[in-house]
């Protein structure tokens, strides 16, 4: 008699059932593909930048060792090569697949509620003043491409209830890449999420295939789809917003080429969302 191996099947779980079981603390993901819910801490993941790949992996050997069903890091890294990370890895992991990643419009999708203040960063005067010092530089031929960040900063007169926040962009972003982690620090009076939704992949590995989704140019969706079909349009044609494109997608290439052993560009740009 051949020996035989019981197998508890992995269970199934809706994209909607994640989302509802989200609480601030835990890490959340989702895109078209599908999503992730993680919980706890099994291990935390340390290393400096330059030095994470090999952390993380060490940290997914060990808990797969360990009996962690299904091993993954989850967390935030900061933009600056100095800047601190937040990674782990979670104790307990549920996924929906894309074929179960549907959520419903059942979340409110208005403005959230009570009163909020709103301060520009930096103020309007400062960043007007840096565009027109990048466009100097542009024209003297210093640089080719920038990208000046402006934010608002948003104070609410009441709690921010951060699961609410995450359904909203969860129903109105369907497509896009939305997250919540957990980067409460022990200097924090109290928890922090970082969470976002955004229509751009950096990067990602399935196997031994790296897919990369730069984007550059856009334009807001309104409720008129003839005026949304008139706008994609502009967008493929614009002489502006095709120059930025290329730029991005030549860096990301250009960097990617160090790493790969065949690359596959498309000629030109399309437009997504």
């Amino acid at each position: 008699m051949s020996p035989s191996v019981l197998a508890r099947p992995r269970p199934v779980y809706r994209a909607e059932e994640l989302l509802g079981a989200y609480l601030p603390g835990s890490f959340y993901y989702s895109s078209a593909r599908g999503s992730l819910l993680a919980d706890g801490v099994h291990a935390s993941v340390g290393g400096q930048a330059g030095a994470r790949a090999q952390a993380a992996a060490e940290a997914m050997d060990a808990a797969a060792a360990a009996g962690v069903s299904d091993p993954v890091v989850v967390g935030a890294i900061g933009f600056r090569p100095d800047d601190e990370a937040s990674l782990v890895v979670p104790a307990v992991v549920r996924r929906a697949a894309a074929s179960n990643n549907r959520v419903s419009d059942r979340a409110a999708v208005g403005s959230p509620p009570g009163r909020w203040s709103v301060t520009p960063r930096p103020e309007p005067d400062v960043y007007v003043e840096t565009v027109h010092r990048a466009l100097a530089r542009i024209a003297e031929g210093e640089l080719r491409k920038v990208v000046l960040a402006r934010g608002l900063e948003l104070t609410a007169d009441a709690p921010i209830s951060v699961p609410s926040l995450l359904s909203r962009l969860v129903v109105l972003n369907p497509d896009a890449h939305v997250f919540a982690v957990d980067v409460t620090t022990s200097e924090d009076p109290a928890p922090r999420s970082l969470i976002g939704a955004s229509p751009e992949l950096l990067v990602a590995r399935r196997g031994d295939t790296v897919v990369a989704n730069p984007l550059a140019g856009s334009l807001p969706r309104v409720a008129d789809e003839a005026e949304n079909r008139r706008r994609i349009e502009a967008l493929r044609t614009s002489a502006k917003d095709r120059a930025e494109h290329a730029y991005v997608a030549d860096q990301v290439a250009g960097v990617l080429s160090r790493f790969c052993t065949e690359l596959t560009v498309p000629d030109g740009p399309d437009v997504i969302g």
